[in-house]
């Protein structure tokens, strides 16, 4: 018999949508998957929409997302992980597709070998218009894919990723996270050095559109800090195994938010960026002559935005 393929979709009011998405996993041409969908609680007519499939194919399963468990799409993916059957594990968004030949494809390459997983390339198109937008990453190869993948020089979706369930039932996604979750999730596999396969294929499709379910990496408090915990934890977890430039350009992720912050007099925002440059700032190595010196001088540059709309000699990066 062919390999079961376990798709995990976290669902939160998508029922005008995820039709779409589930008819894409009808059109597969491996046709041995389970989709474990799990509902995070929606208001609106998901899961009669969802419901629908089940009736029509008993590959489709409708669950509703433990009440113990917190809200939101991590809690949603890692329950459908505890719940799934496959040999492998594909992740998906209920807005996007995959290529009809997606689960083949990566299969075929992970057969009979020793790869952990099998990456492919994700383009994003408007989702009114239909037209191509671009490609997530226009490099998903690497010869050093840990920091290519840190700096998003080399990089991809947690859609393109067809996983061994041996390796990634030994993870989890991060619950406490609003935002950053899967860049997060794939700097600790990668940490650990798996053995992957990278498969120079467009076959994802990620529909962008106004109400996406993540918006802007800064539009709210939880976001916020959410992406920058995901940066300082990076740096003091891997600062050993990557290399300089790349612990360079996240603290300098680090700053260059902090500033923002600083100019536009958003002060709270400010004051939480700067929470993780202190915090950080110990695997910096740029910052270890005069760190204490450094860090003071910015911290005077938010009240001095604040009352005297000026403080470029205070908000200077390291020097």
């Amino acid at each position: 018999m062919k390999p079961l393929v376990s798709i995990i979709i976290p669902l939160y009011n998508r029922g005008h949508i995820i039709t779409r998405t589930l008819e894409s996993l009808m059109d597969q041409s491996h046709e041995n998957w389970e989709c474990i969908l799990v509902d995070d609680g929606s208001t609106d007519n998901s899961v009669q929409v969802v419901e629908g499939f089940t009736q029509k194919d008993q590959r489709f399963q409708l669950h509703h997302r433990p009440i113990e468990k917190p809200k939101g799409a991590n809690a949603c993916r890692n329950f459908g992980l505890e719940m799934a059957q496959g040999d492998y594990i594909n992740f998906l968004d209920s807005d996007d597709t995959l290529h009809v030949d997606k689960l083949k494809l990566q299969i075929d390459t992970l057969s009979n070998n020793d790869y952990q997983f099998s990456v492919c390339q994700t383009q994003m198109v408007d989702d009114k218009s239909g037209d191509f937008l671009k490609l997530w990453s226009t490099v998903v190869s690497s010869h050093k894919p840990f920091d290519d993948y840190v700096t998003c020089s080399a990089w991809w979706s947690i859609h393109a990723v067809l996983w061994k369930n041996e390796i990634i039932s030994q993870y989890r996604f991060n619950e406490d996270l609003h935002q950053s979750q899967e860049y997060e999730l794939h700097i600790r596999i990668l940490a650990d050095s798996p053995k992957f396969h990278v498969l120079n294929q467009t076959l994802v499709t990620v529909f962008v559109h106004q109400n996406q379910i993540s918006t802007n990496f800064t539009s709210s408090i939880a976001k916020l800090s959410s992406n920058l915990y995901v940066r300082y934890l990076t740096l003091k977890n891997y600062s050993g195994q990557l290399q300089d430039e790349t612990n360079k350009y996240l603290y300098k992720q680090l700053f260059d938010l902090f500033k923002h912050f600083v100019i536009h007099k958003e002060v709270k925002k400010a004051l939480i960026s700067y929470h993780f440059l202190v915090k950080a700032a110990p695997y910096n190595e740029e910052m270890k002559p005069n760190k204490n010196e450094i860090l003071l001088r910015w911290l005077f540059s938010i009240p001095s935005y604040f009352i005297l709309n000026k403080g470029e000699g205070f908000i200077k990066y390291i020097r």
